[in-house]
């Protein structure tokens, strides 16, 4: 089994609930492999608590677990084992481990105080666990589901249908009407997705609705990069369309490798690029085994086997890096597409009230997210101060915020009456709030890197700008992106030394003609138009392969 499917095979084990026994069976050997003299607390009540409690009663009993629990506990006893508060544990426990993948930054802070305590996670617990038997049994799940897809495929579609594939998609409205348009024009579409992906159409109603021929939701990307290269060998596609991050580039080739059909890689980064950045390049190395040279020839193999490059990424880097790696696949700047929110804000500007400003990006506690690839969360407090102490209203949207891990920032907001921090919320009414802001703010102080990410990357944030309307401000470090604003009159530009200036630039920007250009920008990404590129593109690439 190649490293990366074992490794999104565990992933899946670790996430997905259709694998909640196989997970709880690896945790219960881990449990079993620890020496007895220690004091194991399990932390944590849900499904995988109560299946360890129920069906691996004696390897916890050997063990002389406990479980502990958030909240107060409401019963004597758990499934027949004690348990406790987590704000309750004793000091001397040996090791405390979390029941959980999603709320560990929470679980962490609530234990905080156990600071000779050894907590593990349940990725750890999980990899050192399993065994090749339960790989096996899970790896035969993901194939039967698999044999069920390709007949669902042969029902559905004959060999003479163009049918486009696209993997992971986008299900946002703008995209679903894009999709929608390119079915219009007599194209079949072909949805694999998963759970959890943001949409106003509830998945049962995709092809219903007029936005897919064929729509199926995997448990999760890590299920379907595992299923995804098997179904490829055998479906009859006519283009497959997939998103490429950073860290998928090892997955992305064994993809390609293995499709009968030409696949169009999404491009969200140049890989050569992001290596070179210190916590990135640390992160690649330690999970992924890729340095600089391992990434060039990933780089290089994905070059020449894709079949085309979409990507927002401005073209001149694109051909840079074609050039550097003596590829000729066809490439497209396609930036994506949009709709203007459904009730839009007529704006007034009162001389009485404070201007409000949106962010809306993840802020980052990982150590490899460094200023020249995102936005840690240490670089979010400068702005704060900047903007507030200029009297002007800053409101705080954190994706990555589901439930914990942030106590600083709510305590800034509780102290701040100018500063507003949310946590993640829904797309839709995200792009609401941004609606409801007279600018939207993407800036950083960026160190000098030789790398050059942060000079290309365009953040998803400045499309939902336009979306919703809004003009930006961004850094001029950030060259693309300030670059796009200053072409399309799209907000100002404003060198991280003028920040304290702000509100001056505001009071000077013409707000008026910019909120008329940001409409025309608009209309050029429309879905029609965008859709129209897109299949112009995809025959750009049947005729090179005639």
């Amino acid at each position: 089994m190649k490293r990366h499917t074992k490794d999104s095979l565990v992933s899946s084990i670790l996430l997905d609930d259709v694998f909640m026994n196989m997970r709880a069976e690896a945790v219960a050997h881990f449990i079993a492999s620890l020496p007895n003299e220690e004091k194991l607390v399990l932390y944590g009540c849900g499904t995988i608590a109560r299946i360890l409690a129920m069906q691996h009663a004696e390897e916890l009993t050997k063990a002389n677990v406990i479980f502990a629990t958030t909240d107060a506990p409401r019963e004597n006893t758990f499934h027949g084992f004690p348990w406790t508060k987590a704000s309750q544990i004793p000091l001397d426990t040996s090791k405390v481990l979390l029941l959980s993948a999603t709320y560990e930054d929470a679980m962490c802070e609530e234990i905080g105080f156990l600071h000779n305590t050894d907590v593990i996670f349940l990725k750890q617990a999980l990899t050192e666990g399993i065994n090749e038997s339960l790989l096996t049994k899970a790896l035969q799940h993901v194939s039967h589901e698999m044999d069920n897809v390709l007949q669902c495929l042969a029902d559905r579609f004959s060999d003479d249908d163009d049918v486009i594939c696209f993997l992971d998609p986008d299900l946002s409205m703008p995209y679903l009407e894009m999709y929608a348009s390119m079915r219009k024009a007599g194209k079949k579409l072909v949805l694999l997705s998963r759970s959890h992906v943001p949409s106003k159409i509830p998945y049962d109603k995709m092809e219903e609705y007029g936005f897919a021929d064929f729509f199926y939701e995997a448990p999760s990307l890590h299920y379907l990069w595992v299923m995804i290269p098997r179904l490829l060998q055998k479906a009859n596609f006519s283009i497959v369309n997939a998103w490429c991050l950073y860290y998928t580039f090892s997955i992305f080739n064994h993809v390609i490798e293995t499709s009968k059909a030409p696949v169009v890689v999404w491009l969200d980064s140049i890989l050569s690029q992001v290596v070179q950045v210190d916590g990135a390049r640390q992160h690649l190395l330690e999970e992924q085994g890729i340095d600089e040279k391992r990434a060039t020839a990933l780089e290089k193999t994905l070059s020449h086997r894709a079949a085309g490059l979409v990507s927002r990424i401005p073209t001149q880097m694109i051909d840079k890096m074609k050039e550097q790696h003596e590829s000729k696949v066809p490439s497209l700047l396609f930036y994506r597409p949009l709709l203007p929110i459904e009730a839009p804000v007529q704006r007034t500007h009162e001389s009485n009230r404070p201007p409000k400003v949106i962010f809306v990006c993840s802020l980052h506690t990982r150590p490899d997210v460094t200023l020249n690839i995102g936005w840690p969360l240490e670089s979010i407090y400068e702005p704060i101060e900047v903007f507030t102490n200029q009297g002007i209203e800053f409101h705080i949207f954190n994706p990555l915020d589901v439930g914990g891990g942030y106590g600083t920032l709510r305590e800034m907001d509780r102290k701040n009456h100018l500063l507003h921090y949310s946590g993640a919320i829904h797309p839709e009414d995200l792009l609401q709030e941004i609606a409801d802001s007279d600018y939207l703010w993407l800036g950083r102080r960026v160190p000098p890197c030789p790398s050059g990410y942060h000079e290309t990357h365009l953040p998803l944030t400045i499309f939902q700008a336009v979306s919703a309307g809004t003009p930006v401000i961004v850094s001029s470090e950030l060259s693309s992106l300030a670059q796009l604003v200053t072409d399309f009159n799209l907000g100002f530009v404003l060198a991280s030394e003028d920040w304290k200036n702000v509100r001056k630039h505001m009071e000077a920007f013409d707000y008026e003609t910019s909120l008329q250009d940001i409409k025309e920008f608009r209309k050029s990404l429309s879905p029609e138009r965008m859709a129209l590129r897109l299949t112009d593109f995809y025959e750009t690439i049947h005729r090179s392969e005639r």
